[in-house]
């Protein structure tokens, strides 16, 4: 089940995060935020963009998120996305719902272009994005 994410869930998604965090490139981080760092950044995204998450028998397994992708004027409908997920869901489709889902919302919200910045070590979420015409 897709819907939107609450500062309740934040625990859990703090733990999805951490190994891309700790264990790779990709999420352009060296350090794990603290719970309190990762909470102050979900409120100042979802004051102005959507956050969902993936939740499977009452357990969150994936989330994706938009974001401002530059502060400069001419990027004010644009956003940049992000998705992270559970490797137990990788490859199910998850991602692609919870990017419909996210898209369809930044469209009524009147933005135009969505960005995702991937490191060309993270192959699969390249591949990821490209079926979805990144």
């Amino acid at each position: 089940m897709i819907r939107f994410a609450t500062a309740r869930d934040l625990p859990a998604m703090l733990e999805i995060y951490r190994p891309y965090v700790e264990q790779t490139t990709y999420s352009f981080e060296y350090e794990t935020p603290s719970l309190e760092e990762f909470a102050r950044r979900f409120a100042d995204h979802t004051a102005q963009f959507p956050w969902l998450v993936w939740e499977q028998q009452g357990r969150v397994l994936g989330y994706a998120y938009a974001g401002a992708p530059w502060e400069r004027a001419a990027y004010r409908w644009c956003a940049e996305v992000s998705i992270y997920l559970h490797p137990s869901i990788h490859g199910k489709g998850i991602g692609r719902q919870l990017y419909r889902m996210l898209e369809d919302i930044l469209t009524r919200q009147g933005y135009r272009v969505a960005y995702a910045l991937i490191t060309t070590e993270n192959q699969g979420s390249v591949r990821f994005h490209e079926k979805l015409g990144y």
